[in-house]
């Protein structure tokens, strides 16, 4: 990291590029980003000036969208609760205390073992739902970085 405007990071990339060059190890171009202060990375945006992990708009918007069609069901097939509890365990990168309105969902699927078969959204899951819903819109899926947060640690692959 340098100072903004002066230059060294992109030498900084530039250097890189070119050992890797050197080294025979291939880099796909249209996957390198930067220097920007702003860096998409495992579909999470890193802000670096802000010190901030966020959802991308796109991704924030399609979950919002798809708990906003749960609230207005009674039931939802197996594959359908199993497509929502994989978004929001991905969201829970960022939204951190997600997890805990996560566990009714998932106790929804034991002992449903076809995709199709239907199961019942209880008054429970629901509430959970908006608990979702306002941490969405109040944090904007956004998660401030604490003093010894470890990138690695928290975004693994």
């Amino acid at each position: 990291m340098g100072p903004a405007g002066s230059g060294q990071c992109m030498e900084l990339l530039h250097q890189f590029q070119l050992m890797s060059r050197q080294l025979d190890v291939p880099l796909a171009e249209e996957k390198t980003e930067g220097p920007l202060p702003v860096l998409t990375f495992l579909g999470i945006e890193l802000d670096t000036i802000l010190g901030t992990s966020r959802l991308p708009s796109s991704k924030l918007l399609n979950l919002r969208d798809l708990l906003v069609q749960f609230l207005d069901r009674k039931k939802a097939t197996l594959k359908e609760v199993q497509v929502l509890l994989g978004h929001l365990n991905f969201a829970c990168k960022v939204v951190l205390l997600g997890r805990a309105f996560s566990a009714r969902l998932a106790r929804l699927l034991g002992g449903v073992h076809v995709p199709h078969h239907h199961v019942r959204l209880t008054r429970g899951v629901k509430e959970d739902i908006k608990v979702w819903l306002d941490f969405l819109q109040g944090c904007n899926g956004v998660s401030m970085w604490q003093e010894d947060w470890d990138l690695r640690e928290q975004l693994q692959a």
